[in-house]
């Protein structure tokens, strides 16, 4: 059986790594250097909420987030 980051990880120490996040991207998106986002959010019950930005640029979006997938499934390979 898969075990989950969420599992191996303290949840306050993800919860660290969520804050300090959202922090420098909303001073990044307060100095204009963000202009869109998607977002992919899990709860402590195991689902998903998404969302994102209004889209000008939405190929380039899909872009990022397809290599998004690509190091998460490395990042996953990695730690067995």
């Amino acid at each position: 059986m898969a075990i989950s980051l969420v599992e191996r990880l303290p949840r306050v120490e993800c919860q660290k790594s969520v804050i300090a996040h959202l922090e420098a991207a909303l001073e990044r998106a307060k100095a204009g250097d963000i202009i869109e986002i998607g977002i992919v959010e899990t709860t402590p019950d195991g689902s998903t909420r998404t969302y994102w930005s209004k889209l000008d640029n939405v190929n380039i979006l899909l872009g990022g987030l397809s290599r998004l997938m690509h190091k998460l499934n490395i990042h996953m390979d990695a730690r067995g």
